[in-house]
Order: structure tokens, then C-alpha cells, then sequence
């Protein structure tokens, strides 16, 4: 995943997109409340990798398209995806 500083953070396994990952990034960010605690996880299947927005109540988007409540959704490599409206990240694998 590339972050919004440019830092490129590997994925090996499930990560968990929360609150508390995103202040341990950007710990003064005033819009950290429209992260949920357990806002989306993305998941490697043998398929490929998947999202899923885990309740949020700002919403997980990916390429500006709101996934709650539509279980996995199959990531591709630069699918941009947003938490809360307010963080945004591209995939890559």
C-alpha cells in the first residue's frame, strides 16, 4: 500500500485498517474521528486481495465507489482506497 506521505507499506498477510494504525502514522490528525476503531480489513485470498469495510460509519470507498455492506470486494493493483473520506491510500501488492 502506498500511504498519502508516499511511504510504501507491504502487505504479507489480513491488515486491519483502524484508528489506531492511522495515528500511529499521523498522530495530530484532526479527521481522525472519521476512522472507525475496526474500519475495514483487507484480506488475501487465493484469488488475490480483498476489502472489507467492517461497519465503518464513514464509509470505506474504493475508486470513489462506498463498499459497506458489500462484503469482499477484489482489490487491483492502483485501486485507490479511502477511509472515512478522509484517508487515502493506493493499493499495490
Amino acid at each position: 500500500m502506498i500511504l498519502p506521505n508516499n511511504l510504501a507499506v507491504p502487505l504479507t498477510g489480513d491488515a486491519l485498517l483502524s484508528r489506531t494504525w492511522v495515528a500511529s502514522i499521523f498522530p495530530n490528525a484532526p479527521w481522525l474521528n472519521y476512522i472507525s476503531e475496526t474500519h475495514a480489513v483487507i484480506r488475501r485470498r487465493p484469488d488475490g486481495w480483498y476489502i472489507e469495510d467492517l461497519g465503518s460509519q464513514y464509509g470505506t470507498y474504493v475508486n470513489g465507489r462506498d463498499v459497506r455492506g458489500a462484503g469482499e470486494v477484489k482489490l487491483n493493483p492502483g485501486d485507490v482506497i479511502s477511509l472515512g473520506g478522509v484517508f487515502t491510500l493506493v493499493f499495490q501488492t
